[in-house]
């Protein structure tokens, strides 16, 4: 039995049904040639001694100092270019590296690959890169009342210390960047002003294989109401709903009164006893009510105006994301800061375009450390984002234990599927944001 997901670019990876004395776990294989479609398949454990919420205990570790392992595919004929792609993308590990403070190991599948000649048959070089988690499990600490979608890549870093062998993906993110854009691999090739930084893009496409998104997501094309992701069977019929993200935790509207988690909930509120397939699941949630209308209130908040969105926590750290008046855009909204507040300031690294400029990522830090505070590549706030995940930093090397949803049943079985859906979470340079910043 498979499952499909729908998300907008990362895929909840991890759940379980069980069987006798046995646990089938599905998770996500990969494709390094598309990160953001998922295939599914399984393995089976032993279940005799689980618990349905397995507490994990504190082990004993101590911080890596070059924790990223990065396996690459070069996948055109210049490989030279993929050589110094991949010189420069350790260069931005060790960036990430500086800001936060790793106990095990991160692995990263890279593909340099030409998208025009690609399965994707896309010859437009505004399109630079994507990356994502390789699996996420369901998870929470002890001040949380529900579960949520931990990335891989922060599930290990927590106090994971059990007899249960986690089935985690052979690589904890994903990335693939397109080598038909005109790169600038390191400050000393610099020839003009059309070129990407490419450290610039690595550490912004590696921070969204950290965790760096929303479960929200617009279901199809053209539809005015989104939804957290929705899972279906190997039947394709509708098999319940997955779970928020980390950043949905945290979501705020300041001048609405809606909350972003209640909204949330009430959407993940239908639920039936049919059999539905998608076209009737999504006929019979648009006659919902309640459900649906919470659908049309997130569309509505993400996409009434610019700055509308913050992510806020209990200790009052806000910053804006990015939200498009009149349009959710797939990929972008939600899951940046905002463009127009941040692109001139220590928060740029997360902003979802990318200026053609003569400046790489070394004096754009220098830059704005002189009047910020900058810790590696990240902003204060940027940084705060991930730590507030649960990552570590060097200054506070607190590692949460989490309770981890082993035993939620979905009744899948165990052959694999592909996900029906590609999802595009790249950075994507615009012609008018080129004109402003090129005049500026």
């Amino acid at each position: 039995m498979g499952l499909i997901a729908k998300l907008s670019c990362l895929l909840l990876l991890y759940s379980v049904t069980e069987a006798d004395s046995t646990l089938t776990v599905l998770r996500s294989d990969a494709n390094p040639d598309r990160p953001w479609e998922k295939r599914w398949s399984s393995q089976t454990l032993q279940a005799a001694h689980l618990d349905a919420s397995l507490k994990l205990a504190s082990a004993s570790v101590s911080p890596l100092a070059n924790p990223f392992t990065i396996v690459s595919s070069c996948k055109i004929s210049d490989t030279v270019a993929c050589a110094n792609a991949l010189a420069t993308l350790k260069l931005a590990a060790a960036k990430i590296t500086s800001a936060f403070t790793f106990f095990q190991e991160i692995r990263v599948s890279v593909q340099f690959t030409s998208l025009c000649q690609s399965s994707l048959a896309s010859c437009d070089s505004r399109i630079l890169g994507g990356a994502a988690p390789a699996s996420y499990f369901d998870a929470k600490t002890s001040s949380d009342s529900i579960y949520y979608s931990y990335p891989q890549a922060l599930l290990k870093q927590l106090n994971i210390q059990d007899n249960v062998q986690i089935p985690y993906n052979d690589f904890d993110i994903v990335a693939l960047f397109n080598m038909d854009a005109n790169w600038r691999f390191s400050s000393t090739n610099y020839t003009n002003s059309t070129q990407y930084d490419f450290e610039r893009v690595a550490i912004h496409e590696l921070s969204h294989g950290l965790g760096f998104d929303s479960s929200v997501n617009q279901w199809s094309d053209g539809f005015t109401f989104i939804g957290p992701s929705y899972k279906l069977n190997n039947e394709s019929n509708f098999n319940g709903w997955l779970s928020p993200t980390l950043m949905d935790r945290y979501i705020y509207i300041p001048s609405s009164s809606k909350k972003w988690m209640d909204m949330l909930k009430l959407v993940t509120s239908f639920t039936t006893s049919k059999k539905l397939n998608e076209t009737q699941f999504l006929m019979q949630f648009s006659k919902s009510g309640d459900p649906f209308s919470a659908a049309q209130q997130l569309y509505i908040v993400c996409t009434t105006s610019s700055k509308f969105i913050q992510y806020r926590t209990a200790e009052n750290m806000s910053i804006y994301l990015q939200t498009t008046p009149g349009n959710f855009l797939q990929g972008t909204s939600i899951v940046h800061v905002d463009q127009a507040t941040y692109s001139a300031s220590a928060e740029f690294l997360m902003t979802p375009e990318v200026p053609l400029d003569n400046l790489s990522i070394e004096p754009l830090i220098a830059k704005y450390n002189a009047s910020y505070i900058m810790i590696g590549p990240y902003g204060v706030q940027t940084l705060n984002i991930l730590k507030h995940f649960g990552y570590a930093t060097p200054d506070n090397l607190t590692r949460a234990t989490v309770t981890v949803n082993l035993l939620n049943s979905i009744n899948t079985t165990t052959s694999s599927a592909t996900s029906a859906f590609a999802c595009y979470d790249f950075l994507l340079i615009t012609f008018i944001a080129l004109i402003i910043i090129n005049q500026i």
